[in-house]
């Protein structure tokens, strides 16, 4: 988790992370949806939108919010924003 936290921008496999706490991929991944309720997957995601939306309500272009959360298809990060809030980035009202 702290590594999914404090690097959620960078392009983060699996393979990677499990390699790092000295897991294999399977056991990482049960692991920690046993104890955090998430996929590792889902938390990156969610991590990324989380902060993508932040950045865009504080400012920042939906471009450079996206590519600043680890993005790097403009299609892709639309349907990830719309899916997780209901509604696209660039409908966020800037404050």
């Amino acid at each position: 988790a702290d590594i999914l936290n404090s690097e959620f921008a960078r392009p983060l496999t699996i393979a990677e992370i499990a390699r790092r706490v000295g897991l294999n991929e399977c056991y990482l991944k049960r692991y920690f949806k046993a104890q955090t309720g998430e996929t590792v997957a889902g938390r990156l995601r969610r991590l990324r939108l989380e902060h993508a939306l932040a950045l865009i309500e504080s400012g920042s272009t939906v471009q450079a919010a996206m590519h600043f959360c680890g993005y790097r298809h403009a299609g892709r990060f639309n349907e990830a924003f719309r899916r997780h809030y209901g509604f696209l980035p660039s409908d966020v009202k800037k404050c």
